[in-house]
């Protein structure tokens, strides 16, 4: 058997008698709901991470193509100052 620990939760008397009325064991619904509550959390932090480093990566590119565009822009107007 996993170690556990013993929490002492509070919640609103009408969710208790509803959950007593349909013989839901209310152990198994507040730890499911916790399990679910971390790993959303887990998740986001995960999300907010990969959109950070993504953020960083396509900063780098849009820097390297803006340096290419002015790069070909200012050979463009090398060019057609030589022509005239």
């Amino acid at each position: 058997m996993k170690p556990t620990e013993r929490i002492t939760v509070e919640i609103p008397f009408e969710l208790y008698s509803e959950l007593v009325e349909k013989s839901i064991n209310i152990d198994e619904v507040i730890i499911s709901a916790l399990e679910k509550s971390v790993r959303i959390k887990f998740d986001e932090v995960e999300l907010k991470k990969g959109y950070e480093e993504m953020g960083e990566i396509n900063l780098g590119l849009a820097k390297m193509c803006l340096e290419a565009d002015n790069e070909a822009l200012e050979k463009g107007e090398s060019y057609l100052t030589e022509c005239e």
